[in-house]
């Protein structure tokens, strides 16, 4: 009668796997050694490091004793097959591996008994980055870009909200495929969702700041109660009219010229306002792009 170790995966999630096939056979040489070549196929898990997703490397570790005999009693020394990896790995297109290395563990699980041994099998892979990053960072990298072109579009073409909505939306879309791809681990936030993020909070903060700029330029309610307020304090603190008493007391003629000035002169400081607020826009995304190209 041959004894077969227990050996068994610590780290299974296949609820039908309990350890090796009980029908394998086993080879038994003259000089009392015997080799037992136990099959099984196994379902295992490990924790994701999501920080430089797609560029990541992972390492998944499968952990084979015994639950029963401690070391003294089984104790298990592995050794790695020198077979050729890169034949022996499927590959699905999503991860590449790189090497397959073994190592034994003891581990005391409470002073003052026996310890027990671990055979462990660790797998380093690489992720294949090139669908990610001709179809989801370049297009983001230029979509970022565009949501900044958006200060130098016209006011009277009465289409620059609306291109910006649109860029930010397509950015959104971006960041929500992103998300899907990862999974979901809470305890690392990866450096890719870090720079959708900012992009996007550029891209919000310019579309505000375009509202704004739009209303004043067409001289819209923001417009109307910042010169209803300003009036209001000037007022209240009895401050001589200035420029403003000067064209109240000219003729309707000239008082309509002052006014056709005045609004040409506002659109200027707008139109000058969105060339410098653009330029600067497009100076951060470089900067944001930059930090991720050097952070990866």
């Amino acid at each position: 009668m041959i004894w077969k170790p227990d050996l068994t995966l610590d780290n299974n999630i296949d609820e039908e796997f309990n350890q090796f096939l009980p029908n394998t056979p086993v080879t038994i040489c003259s000089d009392g050694s015997a080799t037992y070549a136990a099959y099984s196929i196994f379902r295992s898990s490990c924790h994701i490091k999501i920080k430089l997703f797609p560029y990541d490397y992972q390492t998944c570790k499968l952990r084979f004793s015994s639950w029963v005999h401690n070391m003294f009693e089984l104790d298990v020394y592995p050794n790695l097959r020198s077979l050729d990896q890169e034949e022996q790995f499927d590959d699905n297109g999503v991860w590449e591996l790189i090497s397959v290395d073994v190592s034994r563990e003891v581990e005391e699980y409470k002073s003052g008994f026996n310890p027990f041994v671990y055979a462990v099998f660790s797998f380093h892979l690489m992720r294949h980055h090139e669908f990610q990053l001709l179809f989801i960072l370049i297009p983001y990298f230029f979509c970022s870009v565009l949501i900044s072109l958006m200060f130098f579009i016209p006011v009277e073409s009465g289409e620059k909200l609306s291109y910006g909505i649109t860029a930010v939306l397509g950015m959104i879309v971006f960041q929500e495929i992103i998300a899907f791809s990862l999974p979901p681990v809470g305890n690392e936030p990866s450096i890719v969702g870090k720079y959708f993020t900012s992009v996007i909070c550029i891209g919000i903060i310019s579309v505000f700041v375009e509202i704004l700029v739009n209303n004043i330029y067409m001289q819209g309610n923001i417009y109307k109660a910042c010169v209803y307020v300003f009036k209001y304090r000037k007022a209240n603190t009895n401050e001589p009219g200035g420029k403003h008493e000067a064209v109240e007391n000219l003729p309707e003629q000239d008082t309509a010229e002052a006014a056709i000035k005045h609004t040409t002169a506002l659109q200027d400081y707008c139109a000058v306002f969105d060339f410098y607020f653009g330029i600067g826009g497009l100076i951060l995304n470089f900067i944001f792009m930059t930090w991720f190209i050097i952070a990866i």
